[in-house]
């Protein structure tokens, strides 16, 4: 009985050693595996991180973009808008450009004068032999009823320069009338000038609009022949513009 009781309390103390080894080992083994678990937890929670600061990240990129593309849609629209009132502008032009020279073409009934439309310029050719006294810069009666007849239209034309282009022969002027004019320069701005005075003094055309130059011979009209020389070449071109800052 006593042996049994001996081995009895000696099998129960290696049984608690046994239950107590377990336990031990079993927390062991939990402790192991919630810091596998934690680790990968925080893993995790970098990655998300990470991928949550990308997500932003893209998100703003996205605003910025939609942003960007909000302003080129609007720069566009008003792109479109001006290329609207440009082709208005040209289409409203070149009407009033038509209508302008066959206003002039009706009110000048000479062969002394052309007038066409060169570009976004209208052009009237005069030729001295009726504009001018013969060797002089003086205009003719004849000249001052022409201009009678263009000025109005151009004082109306308030929002165009008018160019004043004086031009010559290629001969030289003669001794008479090199004592005044010592070469087709002089002759061809003088000429230019007097076109302008009476513009402006005898109509009241703004002279802020007027601008005068001579050429002489050497921007002409028409190509003289080798036998010939055209007597076309002997005019004053005015000419009817837009300003360039207008055209900007």
């Amino acid at each position: 009985m006593t042996r049994f009781l001996n081995f009895t309390k000696g099998n129960r103390y290696i049984i608690y050693l046994f239950t107590l080894l377990l336990l031990v080992l079993s927390g062991c083994v939990s402790t192991s595996k919630h810091q596998t678990l934690q680790t990968k937890y925080d893993s995790l929670q970098t990655e998300y991180n990470s991928l949550q600061t990308e997500h932003n990240s893209i998100k703003e990129e996205k605003n910025e973009l939609q942003e960007v593309n909000q302003q080129i849609q609007t720069e566009i629209d008003e792109l479109n808008r001006q290329n609207i009132e440009l082709t208005d502008q040209t289409t409203n032009q070149i009407e009033v450009s038509q209508s302008m020279i066959s206003d002039l073409k009706e009110e000048i009934d000479t062969k002394a004068t052309q007038i066409n439309s060169l570009e976004e310029k209208i052009r009237a050719s005069l030729l001295d032999t009726i504009i001018f006294k013969s060797g002089s810069a003086k205009v003719t009666k004849e000249g001052r009823k022409i201009l009678a007849r263009i000025a109005p239209l151009l004082k109306e034309a308030k929002d165009k320069e008018i160019n004043i282009v004086g031009h010559c022969d290629k001969l030289p002027p003669g001794k008479k009338l090199s004592k005044i004019y010592s070469s087709n320069w002089e002759l061809s701005t003088a000429r230019a000038t007097a076109i302008a005075h009476i513009l402006q003094w005898g109509y009241g055309i703004d002279p802020a609009r007027i601008s005068a130059v001579g050429v002489a011979h050497y921007r002409p009209i028409y190509i003289d022949s080798k036998k010939k020389i055209s007597p076309k070449n002997r005019a004053v071109e005015i000419f009817l513009t837009i300003p360039k800052e207008a055209q900007n």
